[in-house]
Order: C-alpha cells, then sequence, then structure tokens
C-alpha cells in the first residue's frame, strides 16, 4: 500500500485522467448510478449547487465534472489535516477494488447515525470508518471529521496525564470511489454496550476518575483550543478493558462527525435523546461528559 503525504493541489489535467479511468470501467447502465452516489455524499445545498452545474451535460461529463468537483473540495478541506496523516490519492481502480473486497465480509464493530467502523479482517490494530448515505444533520464531512481527530489526538497526546485517549488516524483516502478513514481499532468497550449488557465493564473502573478526567480534557479543548465536540454520549464514550496498564489512556472519546470550532457551535444542531435539537449552550460538552458519568453510575448501581 502506498501512503503519501499530500502537498499542494492536483492539477486539473490530472483529475480529469483520473476521472476518464475510472469511466472506462463503468458500464452504461452504471453511469446514473455512480451520478447519484457521486450527489448523494455532499450535504443538500452543494448538491443542489452541483446537480446545476451538470443538468445539461452528456451523462459521461457530469461524472468526470462531479469527479473534479469532489477532489477541488476535498484539495481544500485535506489543508486541514495534520501533516502526520498519510493521505491516498488516485488510486487505481485494481487497488480501490482489492480495498473493497477486503472489506466487503469485514465485521462491523461500531455503527453511529452517520458512520460504519470495519475491524480489518488481518490488522487486529486497524478499524476502517465509511460514512452511510445520505448523511443525517450536520454531518462533516469525512474529511472534515478526520481532521477534528487528528486535532483532538494530538491534544490527548499532550495531556498524557489525564489518560484520556482519542483513536490514532493511519491514513485517509481521498478517492471519490472509495472515501474512508483508516484509524487506531481500540482494545476497549463503550458505555452504550455496557449500558445495553452487550459487555461488561472492565475490572477496576472508577467511574469518578475517568470522568473527572474526561471533563478537564473537554475543558482544555473547549476553553483553550475553541473546539467542540457536540456529540458526547454512551456510544462515543469507550473505556479501555484494562486500567491497571500504566500510562494507557483509560477512556477514550471517539467520533468526530459532528464536532466545531467555537465560531461554528451556535449555528450545529445536534441528536440528543433521540432528536435534533438546536444547541446554543458553548459549555454543553461539559453537561454532556455529566450526564453520561450519571447514567453510567445508575447502571452500576442497580
Amino acid at each position: 500500500m502506498i501512503r503519501e503525504s499530500f502537498s499542494g493541489s492536483i492539477p486539473t489535467e490530472s483529475r480529469k485522467s483520473a476521472a476518464q479511468e475510472y469511466l472506462t470501467n463503468l458500464s452504461d447502465a452504471q453511469i446514473g448510478d455512480e451520478i447519484d452516489r457521486l450527489l448523494s455524499v455532499v450535504e443538500p445545498k452543494l448538491r443542489e449547487k452541483w446537480e446545476a452545474m451538470i443538468e445539461n451535460l452528456p451523462l459521461q461529463t457530469q461524472v468526470e465534472r462531479l469527479w473534479e468537483l469532489h477532489q477541488k473540495r476535498k484539495e481544500a478541506l485535506v489543508k486541514a489535516l495534520p501533516e502526520n496523516v498519510a493521505i491516498l490519492q488516485e488510486m487505481s481502480h485494481e487497488f480501490v477494488e482489492t480495498i473493497r473486497e477486503r472489506v466487503k465480509d469485514a465485521k462491523e464493530i461500531g455503527r453511529g447515525d452517520n458512520g460504519k467502523v470495519l475491524a480489518d479482517p488481518v490488522n487486529k490494530h486497524i478499524a476502517y470508518k465509511f460514512l452511510l448515505r445520505p448523511p443525517i444533520g450536520h454531518q462533516n464531512s469525512l474529511i472534515e471529521e478526520a481532521s477534528m481527530q487528528g486535532l483532538f489526538h494530538e491534544i490527548a497526546k499532550d495531556h498524557a496525564e489525564l489518560r484520556v485517549g482519542v483513536p490514532r488516524l493511519e491514513y485517509f483516502s481521498i478517492d471519490p470511489r472509495l472515501t474512508m478513514l483508516a484509524m487506531e481499532r481500540l482494545d476497549a468497550v463503550s458505555v452504550r454496550d455496557i449500558l445495553d449488557k452487550k459487555a461488561a465493564i472492565p475490572e477496576g473502573t472508577d467511574i469518578d476518575t475517568l470522568f473527572d478526567s474526561l471533563g478537564e480534557f473537554v475543558k482544555e479543548l473547549n476553553e483553550k483550543h475553541g473546539l467542540f465536540h457536540l456529540d458526547i454520549r454512551p456510544g462515543n464514550v469507550m473505556i479501555h478493558k484494562s486500567q491497571t496498564t500504566s500510562g494507557h489512556p483509560r477512556i477514550y472519546l471517539i467520533d468526530m462527525g459532528m464536532s466545531k470550532h467555537k465560531r461554528e457551535v451556535r449555528s450545529v444542531v445536534v441528536k440528543e435523546d433521540g432528536a435534533f435539537v438546536q444547541k446554543v449552550d458553548k459549555v454543553s460538552d461539559h453537561g454532556s461528559v455529566q450526564s453520561v458519568r450519571k447514567r453510567l453510575k445508575q447502571f452500576v448501581q442497580e
């Protein structure tokens, strides 16, 4: 597998070449489906704009144009990714099919409202995240999510004394045929699975210690870095299976699909208890941590 760093924009000729290469592997019957797919993975306002741009073009040209638009958008977004995150771009058709085949029967280890996480069937330390289509609510694009996850991970490393972890990013694919992120697979259980009695709470867990640390981490994110998770709930908090491993994170914060910078927080709609609500409280992350703590403590005491 080639893992390369992204530097600068991809020349227009390269984008056209990549789109044309992909077209040669599509039958006429598949072209319409591909147009629908390329439109389905962007937010509604942008989708309307792109639909207007291609409506009078021949079908094959529509695919080429959408491919180029996806690539341009990702080139702009990718600049926000941490420099140490490797990026895959312009993969061959054969390589894309190899990866698709590899994950086709992979075990699903997590699913949210907008995405699913699959375990690598060969490397037990790697998991892949794919967005479900169409996105729900104000879901980040996968590349925006990857950027936030990279930032959160670096901040967690800088505050190792809290022993709060964020999954490490391994690489990210910006190829429109296979947009995904590969990340560290955690040896942990979610609070959601504990509450649903699908997993036992790890031996030696001190709930207050863990959630005090998570609260401090969230405070650091919010107040010093101006970053907000906005989706802290039982499914997005995980507890390491071994609470005795020295120096290892004991609790994890996952899924940055709703995360925003402080300048965007007031326009964010987030999901709480099954309903989408307008979130205007900039300290809502801290309140959400306390809510998850309370639910877990009540469960343990029952």
